[in-house]
């Protein structure tokens, strides 16, 4: 998909990508492009083994960390020529510039607004209005024509979302961002201080158009949905489904629980889609693929049922796992799983189960992948 996006892109380009699938998308356009430099930042991890004519750092996913704000400022500055962005999920973490607060308190800021179960778009907003590259802000600062490349990982595929936009019009504001932030418990003074300057009509507002920019989404989650049905077709299921959920992690968790009770025998039923969920004070192992399969063992499914949760990227929240399997016994496997649930330690209980998968990185991300079987 990258290689035929960037066929008709003047060469040489300078090739820029960032995210979880970068890596993948990068080696695209060096397949298809002649390359003069440039930077691929990805997860600790999910770089490939092949040579790329770039260089390759590594950051922090999903909380930031130095090497992000390095990569963040590195990105600015390499962000001339005939630049080919290539942009996936994970890029919010992998590379920032804080703007108006320190890196500290911006970490801070996401992490609260996440931890109150706000959804992707409110969380970006916030994202956005503290940051130099997201939102449009990266392709604002280029000297030269940008080509960027979407793979996304959000419900919809809104290339400013995915990322959080960094050559994308923003159509958020201060005042929305602001509206998210301070119905978040814990967001820095600072960080709404900023905001509310922003709001007040003291700063720079994000980009509403930028046109120097060429936008190419290439896949989703619903790219994700149909392989998964066509992938169970061909091994002679009967097929169903919901692509594009959104919503918490316990309706998506109910409502699993209950197609595996009704399931024939030689169904299966596909859901791609990103759910929500709203963190406590200590947070222990897992994601919320995890939280959600051990909810659906909780909720109890037949013997001859089974349901996968997973992060289509090979991992799931901060953890090595992509996600779990579960079955009718691994409730009775995982040991305490109401005290696993309420502190948020789903993967510890699927552990014990021995119910985790375990893929490592798969070069892509496309949102979450649901599969209940009978």
């Amino acid at each position: 998909m990258v290689r035929a996006a960037c066929a008709d892109w003047p060469q040489p380009v300078t090739l820029l990508a960032v995210g979880k699938g970068a890596w993948t998308m990068a080696a695209g356009v060096a397949d298809a492009r002649r390359v003069d430099g440039g930077l691929v930042v990805v997860k600790d991890g999910h770089a490939g083994s092949e040579t790329l004519p770039v260089d390759v750092w590594e950051a922090a996913h999903p909380t930031p960390d130095r090497r992000s704000a390095a990569a963040g400022e590195e990105l600015l500055a390499r962000a001339r020529g005939n630049i080919v962005l290539c942009v996936s999920g994970g890029a919010s973490a992998l590379a920032v510039a804080p703007f108006g607060v320190d890196l500290a308190d911006k970490v801070a800021a996401a992490r609260a607004v996440s931890a109150a179960g706000e959804d992707i778009h409110a969380l970006n907003a916030v994202r956005k209005h503290l940051s130099r590259i997201k939102g449009g802000r990266l392709a604002e600062a280029a000297r030269g024509d940008v080509l960027c490349l979407v793979v996304s990982d959000v419900v919809g595929d809104d290339p400013a979302t995915v990322g959080s936009g960094p050559a994308a019009p923003d159509p958020t504001t201060y005042a929305d961002a602001l509206a998210v932030a301070r119905r978040a418990p814990g967001v820095p003074a600072s960080a709404l201080a900023f905001l509310a300057a922003g709001a007040r009509g003291e700063l720079p507002e994000t980009p509403k158009s930028l046109p120097g920019v060429t936008l190419r989404t290439l896949a989703g989650p619903d790219v994700l949905y149909a392989g998964a049905l066509a992938a169970a077709r061909a091994r002679g299921l009967r097929t169903d489904g919901e692509p594009r959920w959104t919503g918490p992690v316990d309706a998506l968790a109910a409502r699993l629980a209950e197609v595996a009770r009704a399931l024939a025998p030689g169904s299966a039923f596909v859901v791609s889609g990103e759910p929500t969920i709203r963190l406590g004070p200590t947070v222990g192992r897992g994601g919320r693929a995890q939280h959600v399969a051990l909810l659906v063992a909780a909720a109890g499914i037949p013997d001859d049922a089974a349901v996968l949760c997973a992060g289509s990227d090979g991992t799931d929240g901060p953890t090595r796992d992509a996600g779990a399997i579960v079955d009718a016994g691994t409730a009775g496997r995982a040991g305490d799983v109401a005290r696993a649930l309420a502190a948020r330690d789903a993967g510890t209980a699927l552990a014990a189960a021995g119910d985790l998968l375990t893929t490592g990185p798969t070069g892509l991300n496309l949102c979450d992948l649901y599969i209940a079987v009978a």
